[in-house]
C-alpha cells in the first residue's frame, strides 16, 4: 500500500526514551508499523521522562529521521517551534496518544479546535486512562478535568486497544465513537527471538517484577500475596521509581517480609530496553498485579521470553489458564494468587515447562495476527 497519507502523531515519549516503560514503547512499535502503510510524523518532548537535559543523539526543535520516521523532539518552553512544527507536517490526521497529558493532548486539541493550527480529523488513544483502577487514583481531580474539557472532545473518534477499554471509554464518553485496534509492537522485536528453556528448582520459585513503580501497578499487592506463600519464593522488582511516597511503602513491607523469609525480595535497579527479553528469562514467572491497564507491554515482554505470567484481570491478556501461559486472577481474591504461587513452587522443572511452551506461543500468535494492522486501517480511513 502506497504511503498516499500523513499522520501526526503526539507522543510525550518516544524513542531513543525509555523511561516512561510501555508508552515510550508502544510508540514506537506502532510507529515502525504504520509506517510501512501511512507516512508518519512524530511531535514528541526532547528528554526522557524526570530528565532535565536532551536525549543524546537528537536535535531540539527540528526534525530527525529515526528508524525511518520523521520526528520532531520539542524543547516544550518553545511553543513557536511546537506550531511551526504541526503546520510544517502538512498532516492529513491527527493522533493523539493519552488524554491527560497537557502538552500533548489537550494544548493540540485546543489549538486545532480554535482554528489556531490546521483543522483535520482526531483519533485519540487514552491508552487505560478511564479503566477503573486508573480513573480511580486521584478521581475527583481527573472528572473535573473531564467536565471542563468534554466540549473539546466533541467529533474525536477514540481508540480503545481492547472491548474491554472500548466499555471504559463509553462510561466517560456515553455518544462517543470508539473503535477497537490493540497496541502494536514492532514485529523485529520478535525475529531475532527463540524459546527459552527453564531449570525452574523444585520447591523454589524465582519472581520477576519489571514495570514502573507507582501505585497504579500495584506493587505492594504483589509483595503481599508472596509474603503468604507457604514457600520461600525469590522476588526482584525492577523499574523506574515513578512515586517515591509509594515506594517508599513498599520498602517498609519488604523489609517486614526478608525479615520473616530471610531477604527473599530485592530492588535491582532499571532494565535498559534492549536487556529485557535477557532479563525475564532468568526467572521462572513475572507478576503484575496492576489496577488496570489498556494491554501491558511487560507482560508480552515476559510471553516473549518464553516465561509465564501470574497478573490481575484487569488488561487485555486473558484466558491465560487455557493457553497453559499464565494466570490472570480477580484482585479481590488473593487467596487464589497465593495457592498459585505454592502449586508452582512444588512443581518440577519438567511440568513446569509446558506453561514457558505456552508463553512463547502467545507471543508468537500475537506477532502473527495480520488483523492488527487492518484494524488501524479502518481507524484511520
Amino acid at each position: 500500500m502506497s504511503k498516499t497519507r500523513t499522520i501526526l502523531c503526539f507522543f510525550d515519549y518516544f524513542y531513543p526514551a525509555f523511561k516512561s516503560g510501555g508508552p515510550a514503547r508502544s510508540a514506537l512499535g506502532l510507529a515502525e508499523v504504520l509506517n510501512k502503510a501511512y507516512k508518519i510524523k512524530i511531535i514528541t518532548r526532547d528528554r526522557d521522562k524526570e530528565d532535565v537535559q536532551p536525549m543524546n543523539n537528537i536535535v531540539s526543535n527540528t526534525w530527525n529521521t529515526v528508524k525511518n520516521i520523521e520526528v520532531f523532539y520539542w524543547d516544550t518552553f518553545k511553543y513557536r517551534a511546537f506550531t511551526n512544527a504541526v503546520r510544517e507536517s502538512n498532516t492529513d490526521l491527527y493522533y493523539v496518544n493519552s488524554f491527560f497529558s497537557f502538552r500533548f493532548s489537550i494544548l493540540p486539541l485546543l489549538l486545532i479546535k480554535s482554528g489556531i493550527l490546521p483543522k483535520r480529523k482526531v483519533v485519540l488513544a487514552p491508552r487505560g486512562e478511564f479503566s477503573t483502577g486508573a480513573i480511580g487514583l486521584k478521581k475527583r481531580k481527573k472528572m473535573l478535568f473531564i467536565f471542563i474539557f468534554r466540549p473539546f472532545y466533541n467529533g474525536i473518534i477514540f481508540q480503545a486497544s481492547s472491548a474491554l477499554e472500548d466499555i471504559d471509554i463509553k462510561k466517560i464518553f456515553p455518544r462517543a465513537t470508539v473503535k477497537v485496534a490493540l497496541n502494536l509492537r514492532s514485529p523485529s522485536e520478535f525475529s531475532s527471538l527463540r524459546f527459552q528453556t527453564n531449570n525452574k528448582e523444585e520447591s523454589k520459585l524465582k519472581v520477576v517484577y519489571l514495570s514502573r513503580i507507582d501505585r497504579k501497578k500495584n506493587l505492594e499487592y504483589s509483595i503481599d500475596v508472596i509474603s503468604k506463600s507457604k514457600n520461600r519464593i525469590e522476588l526482584d522488582i525492577y523499574g523506574i521509581i515513578d512515586d517515591a511516597n509509594y515506594w517508599r511503602s513498599c520498602l517498609r513491607l519488604i523489609e517486614i517480609v526478608n525479615v520473616e523469609k530471610q531477604g527473599a525480595i530485592r530492588y535491582c535497579g532499571v532494565v535498559q530496553p534492549d536487556q529485557v527479553n535477557q532479563v525475564i528469562a532468568q526467572y521462572d514467572l513475572m507478576i503484575l498485579t496492576t489496577l488496570g491497564e489498556n494491554f501491558s507491554h511487560a507482560i508480552l515482554d515476559s510471553f516473549m521470553a518464553s516465561r509465564p505470567v501470574l497478573i490481575a484481570n484487569t488488561t487485555y491478556w486473558t484466558n491465560l489458564v487455557d493457553a497453559q501461559a499464565g494466570w490472570d486472577l480477580p484482585l479481590d481474591a488473593p487467596r487464589q494468587f497465593i495457592d498459585v504461587l505454592d502449586r508452582l513452587s512444588d512443581m518440577q522443572s519438567n511440568d513446569f515447562e509446558r506453561f514457558c511452551t505456552g508463553a512463547y506461543r502467545v507471543a508468537e500468535n500475537y506477532f502473527n495476527n495480520p488483523k492488527y494492522l487492518e484494524d488501524y486501517k479502518k481507524l484511520f480511513d
